[in-house]
């Protein structure tokens, strides 16, 4: 934060700042209210929100006592002065306060103003003057807010200032929504916290631009040509009229919308790049480190370098947006950047867990040297960070300090700002996304500072426990040695039996300590987050122990309560739904590696690969193995390798088969897996299913199940349940299992409608 303190202020600023009394100094308390009344008036600009200005009032009016005399112009009394610097009350004293959330605190002439640049700023200023009182708002609602007891008497006794926020877009938003009922309540926290953006649009809104549903059928060359055939999920960047319609569309938009100064060119959620000649020409060469895909950044800055600059002449100064992302994910290599794009760099294909400010991290490093290129390339250089990873079941996860220590090396990069795609559960995430909205502020402040003055507000008495809680927290994560991808697997691994402990022992001490009927309340809900942590890693634990079918169900059905217990109370304690799915995932496929025996999962098999999965597209190639069943043949697999058949049987407690620890390479491939079942007579069956990622499924000659590639697949016990009838006598089952990266595999079982194994049902690898 550029904070500029007492007369030292910029020279821009100084003339402006001349009218501040020589008397006043930052030693001096100004009084608001002596023995319970108001001893100054408070006078608030019309452009304020509405909402705001009943918020002070109701601030106020708890912190006295009694109710604030409100004004729109000056009286005889001194007064609280809210309101941009427009306002005529301030009679242009601080026109020279900058264009963007910049405000300023000041002492004039016995008055206090609380100035913004504009109406926004002003909100950001009057928020910073309440926090100095010692008002602060650490989550949504009333558990989130924290006032000092009513004294009767009331002095603000900060330092007259400027500040300007270190990174001018700071955006926390929801990525699988929130309750309609609590919206209210997240957008004053965000205003609170000083969480703001200017419209810099971003999101996945490339084809769209150029709609399918209007072009693809009569023009479908504007669209990528992917394996020989034209698609319509990402466009032909180098098609002259591709980039014409997009200028055309563009400046309509902005005909529209002339408050918005980004138009979001994101290429699609997908990695169908075109494969004509003329878009191949323009990429650079190299491929794209996890999927192998070929870097498409520099064809993607050709495009974009010519929307852009061809939406100047209508529009001037307006700019478009792209993405970061996979595989294009690294700066360009010939193309430059114009000035008028927008890169916002994603997070995604970098460790989950680490931050650029933890040197140890390779990944992060990887980032931070991508990140580097692209800022020296680029004027307007945004972050698109996850918090928390994505799949993780609403479980705790401290990023709070990985945070803290990555802003300021962001600062000195010279990064714009900050999108962090969150989830609206507080009650395991409430540190991370307010220490997230502080130092996007204020990128150098003090970190300890502000976990102290958060443990001693908001927990009182216990505060010196929780402070060690989260340090204990915090500790876990920063000095895992390697890298976290998305999703649940670390955490049996960065939360040890004896991190936990320590952190129980914390909040056990805390709990005990405080005394005050709001600080226990959010101890409480602490607690449950903790336990629900607690019995998720008894689960986890299962696999490597010998936790028994029923501890373990015991130790799952109290996750599912606690997490429906949380959103009982508050509906902001966490994504109940979302925490469900997820936790059903990730359970299901312990579940599934954990109790074969006891769910029938079929765990001996013979399995032929890797064939070739680039791009996702090998779910819908027709490899050999489908046309015809022999186990003495041997096939050409990926990347010219010859593959055949081979036999595995798991351990009789193991039904989740593990292609990644069985076929190599693992990623960007597809494989087959076949056996026979006998039934003693023809019955309706279901065939359940679990895969990570894609799978068909047939029986003997006929396909009965195809699930393409959805987004977050991972294995879940019965995660696709399939009604079939099962003839008589013995049928083959052959099913098809396609991978992106990184953890690939299956199970599979066979059930009545109750979901319960079928006695008479025998299995083998022969027909």
């Amino acid at each position: 934060m550029r904070c500029i303190r007492g007369m030292i202020v910029a020279t821009v600023l100084a003339l402006a700042m001349a009218a501040r009394p020589a008397t006043a100094t930052a030693a001096e308390p100004f009084r608001i209210a002596s023995d319970g009344q108001f001893v100054v008036d408070l006078v608030l600009d019309p452009q304020l929100d509405p909402k705001v200005r009943k918020d002070l009032s109701r601030v106020l009016r708890t912190l006295v006592g009694s109710e604030p005399a409100i004004a729109e112009s000056k009286s005889a009394r001194h007064a609280i002065v809210v309101g941009a610097k427009s306002f005529p009350t301030f009679s242009g004293q601080y026109d020279a306060l900058p264009e963007d959330d910049s405000f300023r605190i000041a002492l004039s002439d016995g008055d206090l103003h609380l100035v913004g640049a504009t109406p926004q700023a002003a909100h950001f200023a009057l928020y910073t003057f309440l926090q100095d009182l010692g008002c602060r708002w650490f989550m949504p609602g009333d558990i989130g807010e924290v006032l000092p007891r009513r004294a009767g008497d009331l002095a603000w006794t900060g330092e007259p200032r400027t500040e300007t926020p270190d990174f001018s877009f700071r955006q926390i938003w929801w990525a699988y929504g929130g309750p309609a009922e609590t919206a209210e309540d997240f957008r004053g926290w965000l205003l609170r916290n000083k969480v703001a953006f200017p419209r810099i649009n971003h999101g996945h809104n490339l084809t769209n631009t150029v709609p399918p549903k209007e072009y693809f059928e009569s023009h479908p060359e504007y669209y990528a040509l992917v394996d020989g055939e034209r698609k319509p999920t990402q466009l032909c960047t180098s098609n002259p009229d591709v980039i014409r319609l997009s200028i055309e569309a563009i400046n309509a938009y902005f005909d529209k919308n002339p408050d918005v100064l980004s138009y979001s060119l994101c290429p699609d959620d997908n990695r169908d790049f075109c494969e004509c000649a003329n878009c191949i020409a323009l990429d650079a060469g190299g491929r794209e480190m996890d999927s192998g895909d070929p870097i498409v950044t520099d064809r993607l800055m050709v495009y974009l370098n010519a929307v852009a600059r061809g939406i100047q002449q209508r529009h001037p100064g307006k700019m478009v947006t792209s993405y970061a992302y996979v595989n294009y994910s690294t700066p360009p290599v010939r193309e430059k950047v114009d000035p008028h794009v927008v890169i916002v760099f994603t997070t995604s294909v970098y460790c989950g867990a680490h931050g650029i400010g933890d040197e140890h991290c390779e990944s992060r490093q990887k980032m931070k040297k991508d990140l580097a290129g692209w800022a020296k390339a680029c004027d307007h250089v945004y972050i698109y960070e996850y918090d928390p990873t994505p799949y993780n079941a609403e479980l705790p996860w401290p990023m709070y300090g990985t945070h803290a220590r990555a802003m300021p090396v962001y600062k000195a990069m010279g990064i714009r700002g900050f999108s962090f795609e969150a989830h609206n559960s507080w009650a395991m995430l409430f540190p991370n996304f307010y220490v997230s909205a502080k130092m996007m502020w204020d990128a150098d402040q003090d970190y300890d500072a502000l976990m102290d003055d958060m443990c001693e507000r908001f927990f009182g008495e216990g505060a010196a426990a929780m402070r060690a809680y989260y340090s204990e927290l915090d500790r876990a994560m920063r000095v895992f040695p390697t890298r976290v991808d998305w999703g649940q697997d670390d955490y049996p691994r960065i939360f040890t039996n004896a991190v936990t402990a320590k952190c129980r022992d914390h909040l056990d001490g805390a709990r005990r300590a405080a005394r005050e009927g709001k600080a226990k309340v959010r101890l409480e809900m602490v607690a449950m987050g903790f336990e629900y942590l607690e019995n998720y890693l008894v689960c986890r634990n299962a696999a490597r122990g010998g936790t028994d079918y029923d501890d373990y169900k015991q130790a799952r059905a109290r996750c599912e309560s606690l997490i429906d217990e949380m959103y009982a109370i508050n509906k902001d304690f966490i994504m109940a739904k979302v925490a469900r799915d997820y936790l059903d995932r990730e359970l299901g496929s312990l579940e599934s590696r954990r109790y074969a025996r006891e769910l029938g999962l079929v765990n001996h098999w013979m399995l032929i690969g890797p064939f070739d999965n680039t791009g996702g597209r090998g779910h819908e190639r027709v490899y050999l193995p489908e046309k015809a069943i022999d186990l003495s043949k041997s096939y050409e697999g990926k990347d010219g390798k010859r593959v055949e058949w081979f036999e595995f049987r798991g351990r009789e407690w193991q039904g989740a088969i593990n292609l990644a620890l069985l076929i190599s390479p693992k990623d960007w491939t597809t494989a087959y897996a076949l056996c026979y079942v006998t039934s003693p007579r023809k019955q309706a069956v279901q065939f359940r299913v679990g895969s990570n990622d894609s799978i068909k499924v047939w029986l003997n000659d006929a396909e009965v199940w195809d699930k393409p590639i959805p987004p977050g697949r991972q294995l879940k016990l019965d995660d696709d349940i399939v009604p079939v009838t099962l003839p008589k006598g013995t049928s083959r089952i052959l099913l098809k299992i396609s991978n992106l990266a990184k953890s690939w595999g299956f199970c599979f079982r066979i059930t009545d409608e109750a979901g319960r194994p079928i006695e008479g049902l025998r299995f083998s690898i022969k027909p």
